[in-house]
This record gives structure tokens, sequence and C-alpha cells, in this order.
């Protein structure tokens, strides 16, 4: 088919050009040459693409979980956000926290995917989204008496909101 609409354009420009079909001839290998690096450049993208999403890993968060566990199933998930800050995810890894599970504390994003394998943070599992609070649960309260509890605190800032839960 190349060599069809090649006869056909230096024949149809031939009438024009003092050298018929030379420079016509010339661009269009250079234009087959152009549309093979086009696909080859193309189906290169696509097998990188696809190789960085086979390479990323699915990591599993339970509140019931252990952070001695590799976090790669729902079988043996990690517990604490302490073990998710501690990893380094790659572009298309994905973190994912047991719906109706709670945890007390902060993530740290500490690495970012690309517009193509992003880092996702979700859920899975059923039930209620899973709650990341910042708050702390304070514990070892002392009775002084009277309806009266105190607990000494050590903090790293300014606490500027406190909660009473029951």
């Amino acid at each position: 088919m190349d060599a069809l609409i090649i006869y056909f354009m230096t024949n149809l420009i031939s009438k024009a050009n003092p050298f018929p079909g030379t420079r016509i001839v010339y661009a269009i290998k250079n234009s087959c040459f152009l549309k093979q690096s086009v696909y080859r450049l193309l189906l290169l993208s696509i097998v990188l693409l696809f190789n960085s999403q086979l390479s990323a890993t699915i990591y599993y968060v339970s509140a019931t979980g252990s952070d001695a566990n590799s976090g790669t199933s729902t079988a043996a998930p990690w517990k604490t956000l302490a073990r998710v800050n501690s990893f380094t995810p790659k572009a298309g890894d994905q973190i994912l926290f047991k719906r109706g599970d709670s945890w007390f504390g902060t993530i740290n994003v500490n690495a970012s995917g690309s517009s193509a394998s992003p880092i996702i943070y979700g859920a899975w599992g059923d039930g209620a989204n899973p709650v990341i609070s910042g708050f702390t649960t304070i514990t070892g309260w002392t009775n002084e008496g009277g309806g009266i509890y105190s607990k000494t605190l050590t903090v790293e800032s300014n606490p500027d909101i406190v909660t009473i839960n029951g």
C-alpha cells in the first residue's frame, strides 16, 4: 500500500517538479520512518505504564492487625499508623484502611506517585468509612475524688481542643 501511495504522489507531482518525485519520495520515506518511531514510542509508553501497574502493591491496615504482618493481604494487615508512616510507598501502591475501624494520630505522606500511577489511600471491607482522628486518646487517669480525675501530660504542641467521651 505504501508503494502505491508513493507511486501515485510521484506521478501527481512529477509534472511540476523538475526532478520528478525525488522530494516527495524522500518525504514519504521519512514520514514512514517517523510513523514507525511514533508507534514504537507509544508501545514503549504502554509497556512502561503497564509495568508500573504490575509492580504496584496493595497494603491493608486494620485495628486488629499486627505491624509484624506483611500488610499485603486482608488476612495479614498492618495495625498502626506508625507502621503506615514508616513505610515509603511506590507509584501505584494503595494503602487501604479497614471500614468500621478507627485510628488516632496522623498520616505522614512521604512519597508521591505520578498522574499515571498515583499513590492511593482508601478503604476496604464493609461498614462505615474508616476514621483517622488527629486526636489522642488519653488513658491512665487518676481519680482525685469528688468526680475529679487528673493526668499529667507531656505534649509536643499546644493543644487547643479537649473532648469528653462519655
